[in-house]
């Protein structure tokens, strides 16, 4: 899957998915908020956060933390493919 096509399927599952998918949903959610939690390092929750949960773009959340846009879209793509590990233990 592409990093677009993820970070559209976590912003669908972080807005409620659909009623045909509950249940995908609910375990998915239950791999990111363990996740956010327990396997990501700080800077990777935070941009995370602030992408997904704040709904903010890499360029702003660069900009906020001191850090190179690059930078920001590493901490994201290196927090999700640990979330996606993760998942495979529930």
């Amino acid at each position: 899957m592409r990093m677009e096509e993820e970070q559209a399927s976590l912003s669908f599952f972080f807005s409620g998915g659909s009623n045909a998918d509950d249940t995908k949903h609910e375990r998915l959610r239950r791999v990111i908020i363990k996740g956010l939690s327990l396997e990501l390092t700080e800077r990777q929750r935070e941009c995370i956060n602030m992408r997904y949960i704040d709904g903010m773009k890499a360029t702003d959340i660069a900009g906020i933390l001191g850090l190179s846009r690059a930078t920001v879209h590493k901490h994201i793509r290196v927090g999700l493919e640990k979330l996606k590990r993760l998942e495979n233990y529930l």
